[in-house]
């Protein structure tokens, strides 16, 4: 007896749900390119068919996967800059941004993987659709990290997201190290290849915010 399709529009929300939560699993502890449609259908318990009902690539899907992940980091510092009234600092601002990430291994990677991977095997409209959501989202996170972090305007907290996001792909690698890699950091004279993810992003934060408050001239952004 095949399986059964989901009909009812819950139904299908639900599936959906289940087939990126099956890609996020595989993404844990397979490579990208070993990941197939059809290892995802069967993680997900699905036809490999029914999988293409819902995604038309492999890309597509993990581009969706991606954008819900950010979307829920999103939340998450946008939670914290509404936690209290008042101002912080820009150390510890950046101290915040990095600690909500660390536990995000999956939305690393796929920062990692998105400019080199999946956008350039995506077809423009669905591309251009993607930014303008990714856009939006970054307009309703940027006047809460305005009112919170000092200094910073709406402006140079969009130019910061950017800015983060791009240094998040950088670093992505380091977060995906395989054990026989992370090994050889302790051959000497090698020691300088091995660096801590959440150190590395906070001080790169710092750098980055001090420049969104200074302005590309080293003017105030605030009047």
């Amino acid at each position: 007896m095949g399986k059964r399709r989901a009909t009812g529009a819950v139904e299908k929300e639900a599936r959906r749900q289940q087939i990126l939560a099956s890609a996020g699993e595989l993404l844990q502890g397979w490579s990208y390119g070993d990941i197939s449609m059809e290892r995802i259908a069967e993680r997900a318990g699905i036809a490999k068919g029914t999988l293409y009902l819902y995604f038309r690539t492999k890309e597509e899907l993990f581009l969706r996967l991606f954008e819900q992940q950010l979307g829920t980091w999103y939340a998450e510092i946008e939670a914290l800059a509404r936690e209290d009234a008042g101002t912080v600092q820009i150390p510890a601002a950046a101290r915040a941004i990095s600690s909500t990430l660390v536990s995000k291994a999956t939305l690393v990677r796929l920062h990692g993987l998105l400019h080199s991977t999946i956008i350039p095997n995506i077809d423009l409209e669905t591309t251009t659709a993607f930014r303008h959501r990714h856009r939006r989202m970054m307009s309703s996170l940027a006047p809460a990290m305005a009112e919170r972090i000092e200094s910073l305007n709406e402006a140079g907290a969009l130019r910061l997201l950017v800015r983060i996001e791009a240094v998040v792909a950088g670093l992505s690698w380091a977060g995906s190290h395989p054990a026989s890699i992370d090994s050889s950091f302790s051959v000497p004279g090698l020691e300088v290849y091995h660096f801590d993810f959440e150190h590395e992003l906070t001080a790169i934060i710092v750098a980055l915010l001090n420049f969104a408050v200074a302005g590309p001239a080293g003017q105030p952004t605030r009047n």
